[in-house]
This record gives C-alpha cells, sequence and structure tokens, in this order.
C-alpha cells in the first residue's frame, strides 16, 4: 500500500497596510500565505547489486526537495552523486537526506559473492 507524502505547511498572518508591516493594526489589514514544504524523495541503486569479490559497483543516488546529508554510509556528501565501491562482503548501503519538508532515508543492498 503506497501513502501518500505529507506536505508540511507554515501559515503565516500580518498585519500589513499599502505594504507595509504594522505592529497593531484592525481585522481588515489582516494579510496570510501559505508557505509549503513538500517532503524529500531520495532514490538510491548498485548496478550491479550482485559482485565477485573483488569487483567494483556503482552507487547512484538522487532527490528531490532536500538541501543537505545528514548520514551516509558511504561518505556521500551531496544530495545526488555517483560513487564506486568495492565491499569485501554483503553490505547494506544507506543515505539519509533532509529539507524543509523533512529527512528521507534510502537503502540498497550489495551482494558479494566468492571468487
Amino acid at each position: 500500500m503506497r501513502r501518500a507524502a505529507a506536505l508540511t505547511c507554515l501559515v503565516i498572518t500580518a498585519c500589513v497596510a499599502g505594504g507595509i508591516l504594522l505592529s497593531g493594526c484592525d481585522a481588515g489589514s489582516l494579510a496570510s500565505a501559505v508557505i509549503q514544504h513538500w517532503p524529500p524523495t531520495l532514490n538510491l541503486s548498485a548496478n550491479p547489486e550482485t559482485i565477485t569479490a573483488g569487483q567494483t559497483t556503482t552507487l547512484t543516488w538522487g532527490s528531490t526537495n532536500a538541501d543537505s546529508v545528514v548520514n551516509s554510509t558511504f561518505g556521500a556528501t551531496t544530495v545526488s552523486g555517483v560513487q564506486i565501491v568495492s565491499p569485501v562482503e554483503t553490505t547494506t548501503y544507506q543515505i539519509t537526506v533532509r529539507g524543509d519538508g523533512g529527512t528521507k532515508t534510502a537503502t540498497v543492498t550489495v551482494t558479494v559473492t566468492a571468487g
């Protein structure tokens, strides 16, 4: 079952007159703005997902609505990229990104077989 992504909203209400923010006002001069923050999306893949010991695989990741990496088990520091790895045993790689709408984590497992 797929769940719809949550939307983070912030409603700002202020008193304005002629584009000027007022410290005291009546109900007729209230103005509101809604700021929407969509949750981040994140994809992480390995190609190939199964390798023989001593071989390499390419990790590729990308995200939208994210501006920083919170955590990465493979050293990623950007919200999208490519990295070649050579695990010596079956390994699960993980990355977590953050944006104004929250955080998102993705994982991929690279299976290593004996040579």
